[in-house]
């Protein structure tokens, strides 16, 4: 009994910080969802910290994933690229593929923010493809909106960019992602905006944003605010 006692009160301790490793982690690729960089870096941060004192290998690698997009927005994009792949590698090794389409994203946002539209377009396709064959649809409308920020850079993607943005949108409206909807639709609506078609632009936009009745400090919110204001004004 006295060797065990001891024994069971170290499990606890470390089931405890196993627990907190892993909700941290969560919680930061919910502040990345949201496009909270300094709550995801914060959230990564101490992930990895947790993870790495207890071996929890799985974590440290998505936490260094989520380390690794926080990068970018600090305009580190070739520290950010190669932390993201070497995490996913990671990732993949001790865990499979279950999260590739979504760790594929993360990337995905990185190559495009960075400009990086070449190798973006076939990591668009692929993850896609990965998320519709194996139904791993958590990030499903994001990957089809940054298909169509890639199309909608090239001039002559124009027409594809917007079937890709409505996908987005439709994807996002059935899963009932609000937020997704929200950045898919102002995706839309620059592009209606951009083609002459202001009216439907404005209507897009509007019928997503006026949904909210909080939030109004975020970027997203901020973003289509001012978009709608420049799309009411050009009546």
């Amino acid at each position: 009994m006295a060797i065990a006692k001891p024994t069971s009160e170290i499990a606890a301790v470390l089931s405890a910080k196993y627990g907190l490793a892993y909700v941290t982690y969560f919680s930061g690729f919910v502040r990345y969802l949201c496009g909270d960089v300094l709550g995801a870096r914060e959230c990564a941060d101490e992930s990895i910290t947790l993870a790495s004192e207890l071996g929890f290998m799985t974590v440290l690698a998505g936490a260094k994933v989520l380390r690794g997009w926080t990068l970018a927005h600090a305009r580190e994009f070739d520290a950010s690229v190669e932390v993201i792949r070497a995490g996913i590698v990671e990732f993949e090794r001790t865990s499979g593929k279950i999260w590739h389409a979504t760790l594929g994203a993360i990337l995905l946002d990185v190559l495009i923010v960075a400009g990086r539209f070449a190798g973006a377009a076939p990591l668009a396709d692929e993850n896609i493809r990965f998320a519709e064959e194996f139904g791993e649809r958590v990030t499903l409308a994001e990957l089809w909106q940054a298909k169509g920020k890639i199309c909608f850079a090239a001039d002559h993607g124009r027409g594809e960019a917007e079937i890709c943005f409505r996908r987005a949108v439709t994807i996002a409206k059935d899963q009932g992602a609000r937020l997704f909807e929200l950045r898919a639709a102002k995706n839309l609506a620059e592009l209606l905006r951009d083609t002459g078609r202001r009216d439907e632009a404005r209507t897009t936009l509007a019928d997503i944003y006026n949904w909210f009745t909080e939030g109004f400090d975020t970027a997203d919110l901020k973003d289509a605010k001012a978009l709608l204001e420049e799309l009411r004004g050009s009546r």
